[in-house]
């Protein structure tokens, strides 16, 4: 494993960890939204129309070749996608769909979190620290082991006073839970 590849790893493993700490499964814990009722504008009406992992880097499409979603034992549900050059891991606290903030009144929210290492060659992160780096998530579906676990979100992840956008939907499937 590359030293590129483990920084990458030891990063998702804090972004789980971090959202770990918040133990609640109900009420849904601060800072996400339970009824995800109103699909966001851009969001297809047939989530089985979307693409597993159909998501925008800076404004240009990316193609995924692995993609999934697995509930992680400390209770956030784990979106990966990753192809030739990019891993793109995103994170949100329950099993339920709803909407999920990196930061609320401008702290970690520890319900959801962005990282996102690619051609640009460093890790780039939203809800890991305190770095002000802003993620919306929605989960429309949130199916069982075998299941779809689909919505949309946005993020402008952070890595020192660099930012990007990275936006997108995903319709993958829920593997093995931790």
């Amino acid at each position: 494993m590359t030293g590129n590849a483990m920084a990458t790893l030891v990063a998702a493993g804090a972004l789980i960890a971090s959202l770990a700490a918040c133990t609640s499964d109900s009420p849904p814990p601060a800072g996400s939204t339970p009824d995800a009722s109103t699909p966001a504008p851009d969001a297809s009406p047939d989530a089985a129309a979307i693409q597993p992992l159909d998501v925008k880097v800076k404004g240009v499409q990316k193609m995924w070749t692995m993609t999934s979603a697995q509930l992680t034992t400390g209770g956030g549900m784990q979106i990966t996608g990753e192809n030739a050059t990019d891993t793109l891991y995103f994170v949100f606290k329950g099993t339920q769909p709803g909407t999920f903030e990196c930061l609320i009144g401008g702290q970690l929210s520890g319900v959801a979190g962005v990282l996102y290492k690619g051609v640009e060659g460093s890790n780039f992160s939203a809800g890991v620290t305190s770095n002000g780096a802003t993620c919306t998530i929605t989960a429309t579906t949130v199916g069982p082991v075998g299941g779809k676990v689909s919505g949309y979100f946005t993020s402008m992840p952070a890595n020192g006073s660099a930012s990007l956008l990275i936006e997108g939907k995903f319709n993958v499937d829920r593997v093995a839970d931790e």
